[in-house]
Order: C-alpha cells, then sequence, then structure tokens
C-alpha cells in the first residue's frame, strides 16, 4: 500500500455521496431575505425623498406667498393640510384668496380649495388644481360685481425653468361663472408658454413664446365686443422679443419697448360673430404705452361684420359705406363656391384700426 507524500492532504472522493449541497429551502430563504432587505431600503429611500418633497412643497409656497406679499399683494388662506403618500406630495389650501396692490382693488379671486401637487418621479413640475366653487370680484367703477362658479377643470401645470416666468400649461374645462343674468363661460381653452423673458439683452432675441387656443366662449354684457358675447373659437401662436424683466411693474414694460421689443404674431385665428380673422403680423408699444402694429389678414364675413359695426355705432355710416365701397372690389369668391374673402393689411395706431386705408374700430385704451 502506497501512502501519500507528506505534506499533503488527500484529495476528497469524487462519489456525490461525499459533495456537500445546502438544502434548496435555505436558498430560498436567503434570496428571499435580500430582496425583503433591498424593497426596504428602497421604501426608506423613497419615503424619505417624498417628505424632502413635501417639505420642499410647503417651504417653496410659504415664500412664493411672502414675496407676494412684499409687492403689495394680498393672498389669504383659511388653513392648510399635507398628504398624497406614496403617489404624491400633496399641499390644500383651503379659501384661498388673491388680490392685486393696486388701490381700489380692480379684480379679486376666492377659491374653495387649492391642491398644490408634486410627483415624486416628476420633482421638477406641479400641478395647481382649483377645486369647488370659483369668485372673481370686477370693479366696475364705484360698484363691485362678483361672478361665481365652478369649472370641471381648472388647471395649471408649472414646470422649473431658469427664468422668473416658468413653462407652463393652463387647462380650463366648462368653466362658468354668473353674476345675476351675466354669464362668462369658457367651454375648452388650453394655454401654453414657455422660455425666459428675462434671457438676453438682444432686442432681437425670442425670450417666451405662447400657443393659446380656446372654443366656446361667451362673454359677459360689460365685456361683450361690437360683434357680440359669442367667441366660438381663439388660436393665437405669438413670441415675445427682447428682454422682459419681472419688476417694477409697469415701468418694464416701457425698457421692453425702449430697447426695441416687440410680440410676432404667428398665427391668430378667430371665429368670432359673423367675422372670421386669420392674420400674422407684428405688435409693439407707442411712447404711451398702447398697442401698435401691422398685420397681413384674410377675413370672411366682411360685409356682414362692417354691418354689425354700423348698427352697434362703432362705424359712422359713411365710414361703413368707404369700407364696402373700397374693399369690396378685393373681394375673392374661392372656386369651390365658399364664401368670399377679403385680404388686406390691418394696422392700429393710436388705438385705430384699419383695415388698408378705411378706419374700422377705436381701441378703448389699456390701463398697465
Amino acid at each position: 500500500m502506497r501512502l501519500p507524500p507528506l505534506g499533503r492532504r488527500p484529495a476528497p472522493p469524487s462519489h456525490p455521496a461525499f459533495r456537500y449541497r445546502r438544502p434548496p429551502a435555505l436558498r430560498r430563504a436567503r434570496l428571499g431575505l435580500l430582496v425583503l432587505v433591498i424593497l426596504i431600503g428602497l421604501a426608506a429611500a423613497y419615503g424619505g425623498m417624498w417628505l424632502l418633497i413635501m417639505n420642499n412643497l410647503r417651504d417653496g409656497a410659504q415664500a412664493w406667498i411672502a414675496d407676494r406679499h412684499a409687492e403689495g399683494f394680498s393672498i389669504e388662506t383659511a388653513g392648510s393640510s399635507t398628504g398624497g403618500f406614496p403617489w404624491v406630495a400633496r399641499l390644500v389650501l383651503d379659501t384661498p384668496s388673491l388680490a392685486p396692490p393696486q388701490r381700489p382693488v380692480p379684480w379679486a379671486w376666492t377659491g374653495e380649495r387649492l391642491v398644490i401637487e408634486v410627483r415624486p418621479l416628476k420633482p421638477f413640475e406641479a400641478v395647481l388644481r382649483a377645486e369647488g366653487r370659483q369668485e372673481v370680484a370686477v370693479r366696475d367703477g364705484d360698484a363691485v360685481r362678483v361672478f361665481g362658479g365652478e369649472a370641471a377643470t381648472l388647471q395649471a401645470t408649472l414646470r422649473r425653468g431658469d427664468g422668473w416666468l416658468p413653462p407652463a400649461t393652463i387647462v380650463v374645462r366648462d368653466l362658468q361663472l354668473a353674476e345675476g343674468d351675466e354669464h362668462l363661460t369658457v367651454a375648452r381653452l388650453d394655454l401654453t408658454g414657455a422660455g425666459d423673458p428675462g434671457a438676453d439683452d438682444n432686442e432681437a432675441a425670442l425670450t417666451y413664446g405662447v400657443v393659446l387656443d380656446a372654443d366656446g366662449v361667451k362673454l359677459p354684457e360689460r365685456l361683450a365686443t361690437p360683434l357680440g358675447r359669442d367667441v366660438s373659437s381663439v388660436r393665437l401662436v405669438a413670441d415675445l422679443l427682447g428682454t422682459l424683466e419681472r419688476r417694477p411693474w409697469p415701468r418694464v414694460l416701457a425698457v421692453w419697448r425702449d430697447r426695441g421689443g416687440t410680440v410676432e404674431v404667428r398665427d391668430l385665428a378667430v371665429r368670432h360673430g359673423p367675422l372670421r380673422l386669420d392674420a400674422v403680423g407684428t405688435l409693439a408699444l407707442d411712447a404711451a404705452g398702447q398697442p401698435v402694429g401691422a398685420f397681413t389678414a384674410r377675413l370672411e364675413g366682411f360685409a356682414a361684420t362692417v354691418d354689425a359695426l354700423e348698427d352697434r355705432g362703432v362705424m359712422r355710416r359713411r365710414d361703413a359705406l368707404a369700407a364696402k365701397v373700397l374693399l369690396g372690389t378685393l373681394l375673392r369668391r374661392p372656386d369651390d363656391g365658399g364664401p368670399p374673402t377679403l385680404s388686406v393689411p390691418l394696422t392700429l395706431q393710436d388705438r385705430k384700426l384699419f383695415a388698408g386705408p378705411v378706419f374700422v374700430y377705436q381701441l378703448p385704451p389699456i390701463r398697465w
């Protein structure tokens, strides 16, 4: 019999009976424990992130309110509460109200609830939702008129941006406000804005863009235009050119104007009463702070629009007759037999609107 050399251990038997195997149940238990530890760690991390977002949301809301108070705004709430874990960080403000610093106050808003939500997976996006009854008080001379009602959706989504005016989306659905026999109705409104108004000192730089789409708008009588209260649809695509600082308002408008700031209207489509208007052009401010502009426009319902303006006393009879005679020759009927259209330049100066050489309408002054 040969013995193995000294200092060397004999090799273990190769027969399977000599191999050690952990029981399957033990392996599964250890794997389950590892998964449990990982899940607990993830849950703790998520909970910590939720608390951080909730604290930032609450502190941010308080800081915003304090800043507005410093600017002279009146902001009040009846109380607040938090919640929403685990899906959202939610701050609810009860009976919030907002009024501008001007005296006497030209308008004020009061809501039943304002809900502010931030999702942990989208920490740089906040959703503000006004719920319940809404009231808007508007000064009308010495009187104050209060419009009250509700909306199916009244929501704004704010995203983190580099400027003082953050990228935002506003959604309104089925808004109905009333004060006695006066009604304000908006079936649909979508407003999107993006950019940084204070980004660049170059007057030719695009700093902020806006897209507005609205349908089914019915104005109260005091806000009605010479074409009536019903606005079937409005679409506006416009770009702000030039730097517009946040404050002091409205002096920043004069600074923006003096630097050559303009608003480029890339698409304006209005369906209002008999008028169908499609236009592109440029707006600016004159020395008195009133809008001036030049547009290239295409109109349908020209004759009916002139008649409506004359009937309401907006256009004098001789101006209405001149408009029909001078501009009527420019009417073109499409080959498909549709309504006649008029392509004409529109100019706005000294608050007077002209279609070609014909005076159309004197706009009321804007009090910034």
